[in-house]
């Protein structure tokens, strides 16, 4: 793809279109909507080694995503339309950025766009903590040139005078930073419809005297429904399929939300996938011990497990709710029409209730970054 791109051949004048996956992603109409629409902030955090295009694309951002909320080190260095880089100032510079992108989460600025080079992926902690803390939806961006272009020409292509040497010492020094899961994430006002419907549901189920569900410390994670945790992938398919799902990062797809799932362990929305979410849902595997014995188990359709955590028990993971959403699926005795959109599986503790009309919702697909490095 670098050859196709013509990178080697680039002049410093030359312009470069976008072609990272993420950036044409996340400037599709339907993307561009999202983001103006359905109250889920992004942090864009660029990464990649001088002359690897980050500024080329951030400007590209700006522009499609009519945001000029950028934070960069370089900024501290800049006087009257120079750059004056002082190394003995780095750690000032970096705090300054620091302090700029905190202002700017928490006063919600739809877009953040983070411009460094950080080649250590401790250097991006901070500001996936500030995401964290203000509910963004990370997307992590490293330039195709970072990957295809040599030295000589990163070292032509960069405003700043970095030398070949040491864009090679950078390039060397460069870590990974893969997610610790992909998945689609919601809005602020779709997380709200949730957790009504979790709440009007629960306290109905138990006044019914049918389930007795008590709600758990309420989880800080965005609203989300998980595609793949990479921890249930082995290492030897690891790095293909985070490739392929970078691929889909920034996309847009729609979803349905046609029953929810009650159980003394979880609260959970049952999700019905699109055709294009399927390509991207691998979320099914690893086979669930616990029901692989069940009648029907090794019928049921790719897609299956998707859900949408809406609450655990006290000391539960999220992860049971996977489970119970596959048990939903499975029970075929002892079933009550308690009302016509409500039943339930008494030998199973369960209640399935049917979402009439079923709830509709728009999600962006990213990764999400754990704290502590996972590759």
């Amino acid at each position: 793809m670098a050859e196709a791109l013509g990178l080697e051949r680039l002049s410093i004048r030359d312009p470069i279109t976008p072609q990272e996956d993420e950036v044409k992603n996340l400037t599709t109409q339907a993307s561009i909507e999202f983001i103006a629409k359905e109250n889920r902030p992004l942090l864009i955090l660029m990464r990649g080694v001088p002359g690897s295009g980050k500024s080329t694309i951030v400007q590209h951002l700006m522009h499609r995503l009519k945001t000029d909320a950028v934070c960069s080190a370089d900024q501290y260095f800049m006087r009257d339309g120079k750059y004056n880089f002082d190394r003995s100032k780095l750690r000032e510079a970096h705090n300054g950025c620091q302090q700029k992108a905190q202002q700017l989460c928490e006063q919600q600025s739809r877009v953040v766009i983070i411009d460094n080079t950080q080649v250590k992926t401790w250097e991006t902690k901070a500001y996936i903590q500030l995401a964290k803390t203000y509910g963004y939806v990370v997307i992590m961006l490293v330039p195709l040139a970072q990957h295809t272009a040599s030295p000589q020409t990163l070292a032509q292509r960069n405003s700043h005078g970095v030398d070949a040497e040491t864009i090679q010492q950078k390039l060397h020094m460069f870590e990974e930073y893969n997610p610790s899961y992909f998945a689609w994430f919601f809005g602020k006002t779709a997380a709200a419809n949730l957790a009504e419907i979790r709440e009007r549901w629960v306290t109905k189920v138990r006044g019914l005297g049918l389930l007795n569900f008590a709600m758990g410390k309420e989880s800080t994670s965005i609203t989300h429904m998980t595609a793949l945790h990479l921890s249930n992938v082995r290492e030897n398919r690891k790095a293909d399929i985070t490739k392929k799902l970078l691929t889909h990062v920034g996309q847009v797809n729609r979803f349905e939300v046609p029953a929810i799932v009650i159980t003394k362990r979880t609260v959970s929305a049952r999700v019905k996938l699109t055709a294009e979410a399927l390509k991207w849902f691998l979320n099914d595997g690893p086979t669930d011990e616990t029901y692989s014995h069940r009648a029907g188990y090794e019928d049921l359709p790719k897609g299956h497990s998707a859900h949408i955590t809406l609450g655990t028990a006290d000391e539960l993971q999220a992860e049971v709710a996977r489970s119970d959403m596959i048990l939903s699926h499975l029970c075929n005795t002892k079933m009550t029409i308690v009302e016509d959109n409500l039943k339930f599986y008494s030998d199973d503790e369960l209640v399935l209730i049917e979402l009439n009309p079923p709830l509709h919702l728009t999600g962006i697909f990213a990764g999400s970054y754990s704290l502590r490095r996972t590759n």
